[in-house]
């Protein structure tokens, strides 16, 4: 997989074992990113390769900058089976 793959992919994807052991899978970004530090419980002690992770996970939540404007996204599948997004945010 490539650099670019890996950014496009979720962070729940990118960072599996920390999601298996955070208390609460339902919260969103807005939640977690409105407290400093980060307001993420995990079940258990972050040592070795999660604790590794979490610390390269930090400095992108950091860079991630929440708005009030509104954003919509369209997903359109076209029937030679490709597909396209856009994402339109107005302010």
């Amino acid at each position: 997989m490539t650099p670019r793959q890996t950014r496009n992919r979720p962070l729940r994807d990118q960072y599996l074992g920390l999601y298996e052991i955070i208390r609460n899978k339902h919260d969103t970004i807005a939640q977690v990113l409105s407290h400093s530090p980060p307001n993420i419980l995990f079940r258990r002690d972050l040592v070795g390769p999660k604790l590794q992770a979490w610390n390269r996970l930090v400095p992108r939540l950091g860079a991630i900058k929440l708005t009030q404007d509104r954003e919509v996204f369209r997903w359109n599948l076209h029937r030679s089976g490709s597909s396209t997004v856009i994402f339109e945010c107005t302010h």
